[in-house]
């Protein structure tokens, strides 16, 4: 008998399987030729629909025997698309790349040598719909493979609902001043498949922006607008989000720079579609700041309301700028002539002031620091109002040399107008009693007189009140307040009632001196008429 080491394998193989029959055949297939094994991974699985696949596959010839002429062979589903291949001596053709499934692929793989040989290489599929979906994969070679049982491998991938959501953040401009109004405009797009639904935007606030209104929807929270969006948005569609408006706080020459991402909101479900492709969830958008200063100003009174002739107060100038630090600032306050200008200092919080008739000018060499409302130091006018007028009006205005002002219209301010009054005295007096108008004979009841001052000077002197009493009606008591009235109760009257004002103590204008309570009591009956003068 020959010795078995003298035969070929293939010879050896074909002898045990007719002598020792299939129960020995496990053992005999330690002695196979070629055996091709396919092995296939899809990563990742599960995947939101849009969202890209990327099956890794190995052929391994775990055989004695080398293999040639490898072939592979792949099933490409519905709704998928092919993307591409990547492996190193793998060359596939029958699908165009970007084309849709059905359809398939068919791939040349190097000699792959006996027991060590392996072909290692990547299909990318695109998905499309929500499913359960089988990619397949078969592998051959021109040599008989004696475990064709493992030369296929189908891989099920599940997709879900998915919707691909990218953000644009787009600048009204490219560039910008210092103490510039800016916005920037947020759209939310969809590029499907399904519809996008609890969304959420965030865009923290940069550096050197200040925010002055925001989309409808959004909030500030904690420097980062946040806008919440229920959806749905269809597929092939874009939800603009609004603008993010503020002023552009940096200095000249900085650049700001705004980062806004789109994501599932929390609190998304499972029926929320998830994104497949995060890659463009961000958008950044730089603006380039130019040299600028807005500057401003405004104005008020030390006193409000109406005035009158031979009152005393201060216009109070209150200059700022937002921006880069202005320059050679000069502030000019041309006074009305119904005011008298008092005695304005010179120096005050940094600003040098004279006065040339009823022309206050203030300049100072600079501002400090670039950012937004930087004081300047208020200018204080003193005055007294010299004649009347209606709705007096006092302006002033605010320049400097230099940056540019970007936002000029805010340069002016009044004091908003005010009527300078004639002084003059209005006494006025009113009596109140029961209400009802009602009484009972014999039951004590009170009624009350009251003089004021509606007019635009103080009172200085005597008020002297006198009361009539109707027949039938007796005074039983005063309660005076400071007045001095007689004769002593009882009376029946008349009554006069008496109260001075000196130039210490007046009567202002505008205002009420104390009341006179009187406590009568009726013994008759009827209607009575009881009258008050001054």
């Amino acid at each position: 008998m020959q010795n078995s080491s003298s035969y070929p394998r293939r010879v050896l193989r074909r002898l045990i399987r007719t002598c020792l029959g299939a129960s020995y055949l496990v053992s005999a297939l330690a002695f196979a030729g070629v055996d091709l094994v396919v092995n296939t991974v899809d990563s990742p699985d599960p995947v939101p629909a849009g969202g890209v696949v990327t099956y890794q596959m190995t052929i391994a010839n775990s055989g004695d025997e080398d293999a040639t002429n490898v072939v592979s062979t792949h099933s490409v589903p519905a709704n998928m698309e092919y993307l591409g291949f990547t492996g190193a001596g793998v060359n596939c053709t029958g699908m165009t790349v970007n084309s849709p499934g059905p359809g398939t692929i068919t791939c040349t793989h190097p000699d792959l040598q006996n027991t060590i040989g392996v072909s290692s290489f990547e299909i990318t599929l695109r998905t499309t719909a929500q499913g359960a979906f089988i990619f397949g994969t078969t592998a051959s070679s021109a040599e008989p493979d004696d475990v064709p049982l493992n030369n296929s491998d189908d891989e099920q991938t599940t997709v879900n609902l998915g919707a691909n959501v990218s953000i644009t953040k787009t600048p009204v401009m490219g560039s910008a001043s210092a103490g510039e109004p800016f916005s920037w405009t947020l759209e939310v797009h969809n590029a499907g498949p399904h519809a996008a639904t609890k969304l959420r935007v965030e865009d923290p606030i940069p550096s050197g922006f200040s925010v002055t209104s925001l989309p409808a929807g959004c909030v500030n929270n904690a420097a980062t607008v946040v806008c919440d969006i229920n959806g749905p948005i269809a597929p092939g569609t874009t939800h603009v989000v609004g603008n993010i408006a503020g002023v552009i706080i940096a200095a000249g020459g900085s650049t700001v720079t705004n980062t806004a991402t789109v994501d599932l909101a929390p609190g998304a479900g499972a029926l929320d579609p998830a994104d497949p492709d995060s890659t463009d969830n961000t958008a950044i958008a730089n603006v380039s700041v130019a040299p600028g200063s807005d500057l401003r100003i405004t104005k008020s009174r030390s006193v409000p309301g109406n005035l009158t002739v031979g009152d005393s107060f201060n216009f109070i100038l209150t200059p700022s700028y937002t921006g880069d630090p202005p320059t050679n600032i000069t502030v000019t306050d041309t006074v009305p002539s119904n005011y008298t200008i008092g005695a304005v200092a010179a120096s005050q919080n940094g600003w040098s002031c004279s006065v040339a008739g009823q022309i206050v000018t203030c300049t100072r060499p600079s501002g400090g620091v670039a950012g937004q409302n930087q004081p300047l130091g208020n200018i204080v006018i003193p005055v007294t109002v010299a004649s009347s007028g209606n709705n007096v009006a006092n302006t002033a205005t605010i320049t400097a040399e230099g940056p540019q002002d970007p936002v000029p219209g805010n340069n002016q301010a009044t004091d908003g107008g005010v009527n300078l009054l004639d002084p003059r005295v209005d006494l006025g007096v009113s009596k109140t009693g029961p209400s009802p108008a009602l009484v009972v004979e014999g039951v004590p009841f009170d009624f009350t007189v009251r003089v004021s001052n509606s007019g635009t000077a103080d009172f200085v002197g005597e008020l002297v009140l006198t009361d009539t009493l109707p027949p039938g009606m007796t005074v039983t008591a005063y309660t005076l307040n400071g007045w001095s009235c007689s004769p002593a109760v009882p009376t029946t009257g008349p009554i006069t009632c008496t109260r001075t004002y000196t130039p210490e103590a007046p009567l202002a204008a505008g205002a009420n001196a104390p009341a006179v309570v009187m406590t009568a009591v009726v013994a008759a009956t009827g209607v009575m008429n009881n009258s008050v003068s001054l």
